[in-house]
């Protein structure tokens, strides 16, 4: 009797410490803390309060090739993507998280601060050889050290490098994905393209959904609570739709970047996608010819690109 008490009470402390290991921990909203910047040094301050001893320094940099095309590049790019990137996501918060129902999360910050890198690469790769070669090295550069500092700060700094490394491919994939399907949604948008082709908005929409929505619905709409997901074709003229039973376990597995279909009630959301998908296109050709009208010069001399313009629906 004493001995199937005690087994009991083991079993017991089992299924509770399994509980413990299986249950995931809460979700937090993404917030990165950039690390504090070191201190200026004391040739720093000596340089600032000395004007000459300055244009002696700038001069000898210079002689050694730090203030070369490439160099200059690097620098002023890393100051368009702090201040053109990397807090798009923060200053459209209710848009894409409220809108676009995009979770807070890191994934969503990438996605975002990708589009907006993408955009700059459009503007910058028309600047003269060989600048826009390296500037548009450099912002792709400086997005993907910062990409990395994220991911370290996410996981902790005793994370594998081997775990780091596998997260960066997934990302580089991610960039080159963004970046290849709306630079064809661009080019079809041509007036060079034939005009049979010429469906640039539409390829553009398609691309929005993939990268930007998640691709949500993309294996169906729910619209029971049995589970059951209707799967349309624009050939069907049948008023009533078949309805097919998928995988109960498809929308159980999480693969870390909180995005997750409109189940129930939350189906209503897929009406607003079209209105989503006009709104972000129409802010992107936006923002394209806006870039388009910036000279050349204001880049090269460290001027900037100017400010976004708001996303929101009007």
């Amino acid at each position: 009797m004493l001995a199937r008490r005690r087994l009991i009470q083991q079993a017991a402390a089992f299924r509770l410490h399994a509980r413990l290991i299986v249950t995931p921990p809460p979700r937090q909203p993404y917030n990165y803390q950039p690390p504090t910047p070191p201190p200026e040094t004391w040739l720093t301050t000596y340089l600032k309060k000395n004007p000459r001893a300055m244009r002696v320094f700038e001069g000898f940099t210079s002689a050694i090739g730090i203030n070369s095309p490439k160099q200059v590049a690097g620098r002023q790019s890393y100051v368009i993507y702090q201040n053109a990137c990397a807090t798009r996501e923060a200053a459209e918060l209710d848009f894409w998280h409220q809108k676009c129902r995009l979770p807070p999360t890191f994934q969503s910050w990438f996605t975002v601060t990708n589009l907006h890198v993408w955009m700059l690469t459009v503007r910058l790769r028309a600047l003269p050889p060989p600048h826009g070669t390296y500037y548009v090295q450099a912002l792709v550069d400086h997005f993907f050290l910062d990409v990395e500092d994220r991911i370290r700060a996410v996981l902790s700094k005793k994370a594998p490098e081997r775990l780091v490394t596998r997260q960066m491919k997934i990302f580089r994939e991610q960039w080159a994905g963004l970046g290849l399907s709306f630079d064809y949604a661009l080019a079809l948008s041509s007036p060079h393209t034939a005009p049979e082709k010429r469906n640039g908005d539409v390829e553009m929409a398609a691309a929005v959904w993939r990268n930007l929505l998640g691709a949500r619905g993309a294996n169906g709409i729910t619209e029971s609570s049995d589970g059951a997901v209707v799967k349309r074709s624009a050939t069907d003229t049948d008023t009533e739709m078949p309805k097919v039973q998928t995988d109960p376990n498809l929308e159980q597995f999480d693969d870390g970047s909180g995005m997750h279909d409109f189940m129930g009630e939350d189906t209503r959301l897929y009406v607003m996608y079209p209105e989503l998908m006009v709104t972000i296109i129409t802010y992107i050709r936006r923002e394209l010819i806006r870039l388009e009208a910036v000279r050349d010069e204001q880049i090269t001399q460290g001027h900037g690109v100017g400010l976004w313009g708001s996303i929101q629906i009007q």
